[in-house]
């Protein structure tokens, strides 16, 4: 599964690296990126609070457009 092609279909940055040392630049230039922002929480509440719109373009990204 090539997950930076998930994360660019949805409008975060995608990156791919290929060996450990080209991680931190990477990283990097994720951080940097100005698109669309995720945030993580720590409380369980806030992780099982999915947005529907982020959910609903997961999937479709993930399984394909619905016929």
């Amino acid at each position: 599964m090539r997950w930076d092609r998930v994360a660019e279909g949805l409008g975060c940055r995608g990156e791919y690296v290929d060996t450990i040392e080209a991680l931190p630049d990477a990283l990097a230039r994720c951080k940097a990126h100005a698109g669309r922002r995720w945030s993580a929480s720590d409380e369980q509440a806030g992780n099982l609070s999915v947005p529907e719109a982020g959910l609903s373009r997961f999937f479709e990204v993930y399984f394909g457009p619905s016929a």
